[in-house]
């Protein structure tokens, strides 16, 4: 790229940014300095807009560059897609150099300074963010972006590259909370061109199968479209024909594995298992071929964009490069709503409504085992109440609980500590099947009222426990500790209290609380030591979401409160 996209990139910025990017902390700077630190905290903004589609407003208040910033230039956090961005930008005036390793190494030290609360080494900017940024730490289903964006096309040598990568593969730890995002002037230039309207995709010749008419009040198309169809207008069109959907495609999830693995391994059964595509147009033409055979039909749709069902379509597409031939002998379900004549409002109406209804969680597929029912039966003549329906309430909290917080009480009461690690990092895949573990070792034959109450009384009172050590240290790395390791500290104190306390199923056994609280007092400290010993520089949700390491540190515990004679014995 030339000189000229240096130039629009920055007329852009100085368009969009002037008059929104403080530079109170700058003015006693010369003119070409200050201008250069607008330039690079604009460019910054930029990202933060282009990355998460927030406001240049929003964008320009994450700002965080200047005077004791740890090298974070930025600091955005989109609680509505649940991720966290770190940037740093370097405003580059020739565009052609890339970062310095001594810079990006800056970075780093800061990424870790704030993933490790050390907020005392860093400026106002930051510190005011505080608050926002332990609540997203708090939140395992928040994930953490590290950006670096820069003036050039010349990427990062390998060395400097490596700081980057190294860093996230650690803070990752088997998982992909982190990730690593690089802009360059390519990405900044393509930026600027989303933020024009693209051009409408008018889509020709679509052929479905077994299609119908829905005539009013609004007119609209539905039918079975040839799967390979849809993977070729994903090649062709990629995002771009997400452009109105709530959530862009993620190639890697639970959700689109799934997809991915029915088109590759049962192309036949696909339109069986999938929802189907909702997509709008803006004029629908129907071409004489087939007459008006609805066995198929050939159809023109102008302005299209997919609102529901975007992950649908994107796996088609990433399950065509590998299986091309396992996805011709798929079809799916695809609708095409015109809102040619539809009132101003109607558009974000259907997005909305399409992408909220009811669905099946996992936890559904629960309510099919007949455990459920004996063990709401078993607590019904303790009056105990337990909900596992989806829509059904619990009245009275004190003595009812429902499948959630059961599964997970009893998840770290099992002896096999790789269940309290799964509940924690993802409670729903207990449920996926109730014919195998780790559903079955949750819940089984031997699982009985008494002890689920027990289990979920107990786990209530290490709760409540530690959220008062969440208050009474609030910014210090001990309440990080006990959010991220609640399900291994709940583990321990199971452990602690010992087998006979959940097996007793005497009417008269009521549970110390008092021994519960010092229990959890106990574990919660040793399972600090064990962390400043044994990974000091580690990310805590990262770390215990890897059963290896989780395993460590309870050993850990066990030989610090001489537990290694009496687990689950006495």
């Amino acid at each position: 790229m030339s000189d000229i996209h240096i130039f629009r990139i920055e007329q852009h910025i100085r368009e969009e940014f002037t008059d929104k990017i403080d530079l109170h902390d700058v003015v006693k700077l010369n003119d070409q300095e200050k201008d250069n630190c607008f330039l690079s905290r604009a460019q910054a903004a930029l990202a933060i807009k282009y990355l998460s589609g927030t406001t240049s407003e929003n964008a320009a208040n994450s700002i965080t560059d200047g005077y004791g910033d740890n090298g974070i230039d930025s600091i955005f956090i989109d609680k509505d897609n649940k991720t966290l961005y770190l940037l740093q930008s370097k405003w580059i005036n020739s565009g052609k150099s890339a970062p310095k390793k001594r810079d990006i190494q800056s970075f780093m030290i800061g990424v870790d300074d704030i993933l490790s609360l050390k907020f005392e080494k860093f400026n106002d900017r930051i510190k005011r963010k505080r608050s926002e940024l332990i609540d997203s730490f708090k939140d395992v289903a928040f994930k953490i972006k590290i950006v670096i964006v820069y003036t050039s096309n010349q990427p990062l040598n390998k060395e400097t590259y490596s700081e980057v990568e190294d860093k996230i593969e650690e803070y990752n730890d088997s998982t992909d909370l982190f990730s690593s995002i690089i802009i360059q002037q390519k990405d900044l230039y393509k930026s600027l061109l989303s933020g024009v309207d693209p051009r409408p995709i008018n889509l020709k010749e679509i052929t479905l199968y077994n299609w119908g008419k829905h005539s009013e009040p609004f007119e609209g198309i539905y039918g079975e479209m040839e799967a390979e169809q849809a993977a070729k207008l994903w090649q062709e069109y990629g995002q771009n024909l997400l452009v109105k959907n709530l959530r862009q495609f993620k190639d890697v999830s639970h959700v689109n594995d799934l997809i991915k693995q029915t088109i590759s391994h049962k192309p036949n059964y696909f339109w069986y298992f999938n929802n189907g595509i909702t997509a709008l147009c803006r004029g629908i033409g129907k071409s004489a071929i087939h007459g008006n055979n609805r066995t198929a039909g050939v159809f023109n749709f102008d302005d299209v964009s997919i609102v529901n069902g975007a992950q649908t379509f994107g796996s088609i597409g990433s399950a065509y490069i590998n299986y091309p031939e396992k996805v011709k002998n798929a079809k799916v379900q695809i609708r095409f709503i015109d809102l040619v004549n539809a009132p101003e409002g109607f558009e974000k109406e259907i997005t909305r409504y399409t992408n909220t209804q009811n669905r099946i969680e996992n936890k559904d597929f629960a309510s099919l085992d007949p455990e459920q029912a004996r063990l709401k039966h078993e607590l019904l003549l303790d009056k105990k109440e337990y909900v596992f329906r989806t829509g059904e309430k619990i009245t009275d909290k004190s003595c009812g609980c429902d499948i959630e917080e059961a599964t997970f009480a009893l998840a770290c009461a099992n002896e096999d500590i790789s269940l309290s690690v799964i509940a924690h990092r993802n409670i729903g895949t207990i449920w996926i099947d109730i014919e195998k573990p780790p559903y079955k070792s949750v819940f089984n034959s031997q699982t009985t009222g008494r002890r689920l109450w027990l289990s979920v009384s107990i786990y209530r009172i290490v709760k409540e426990e530690l959220d008062k050590i969440g208050q009474e240290f609030p910014e210090n790395t001990k309440t990080i500790t006990t959010i991220h390791g609640d399900s291994l500290i709940l583990h321990k104190v199971f452990q602690v209290l010992g087998r006979s306390t959940l097996n007793n199923d005497s009417p008269k056994f009521s549970i110390n609380e008092n021994q519960v609280i010092e229990s959890t007092k106990k574990v919660v400290d040793s399972l600090c030591k064990g962390i400043d010993e044994h990974f000091p520089s580690i990310y805590l949700n990262s770390l215990f979401k890897n059963t290896e390491k989780v395993k460590k540190l309870s050993k850990y515990i066990d030989i610090d409160l001489s537990l290694e004679k009496t687990l689950f014995n006495s």
